[in-house]
């Protein structure tokens, strides 16, 4: 019964092997200092591409900012002119990720609102259309979370 049961975590614990040893891209890992108030934040954000996904790594907790190849909500607001629903998706060219955010309406298209070219060699957010992120991944070294 032991040797029998030895022998079926063997077999799951190779497959499972096998299976995360496959053809996929290596993981793309960044820290980031984004801009509070004309400065860079103290603490660091992390960005990582893990298998399809884009995730933020904040100080509390890990978000799924976008997925490649479809459309991930993110967020739904509300204003004067009724609800608006965020949505992102990006595509990656080896260490470079491309992140496009858009917005919709209830019966009205998907817009484009804006865009941020993540470089993972560089460590940095290299454009961003939005105007917003903007990576100073040397500025506070020491003080990135673990």
């Amino acid at each position: 019964m032991q040797s029998r049961l030895i022998a079926i975590m063997a077999i799951l614990l190779l497959s499972s092997t096998a299976v995360s040893a496959g053809a996929q891209s290596p993981k793309l890992m960044m820290d980031c200092h984004e801009m509070d108030g004309g400065s860079p934040s103290l603490h660091a954000s992390f960005y990582e591409v893990r298998g399809n996904d884009l995730l933020r790594h904040g100080r509390t907790k890990i978000v799924k900012i976008s997925t490649a190849g479809k459309m991930l909500f993110l967020s739904r607001t509300q204003d004067d002119k009724g609800p608006e629903d965020a949505f992102a998706t990006h595509v990656r060219n080896g260490h470079v990720v491309v992140r496009t955010v858009y917005w919709q309406r209830a019966g009205q298209k998907r817009r484009k609102a804006f865009h941020d070219t993540y470089d993972f060699r560089a460590k940095t957010i290299i454009g961003s259309t939005g105007g917003g992120d903007t990576c100073h991944h040397d500025a506070w070294k020491g003080d990135e979370e673990g």
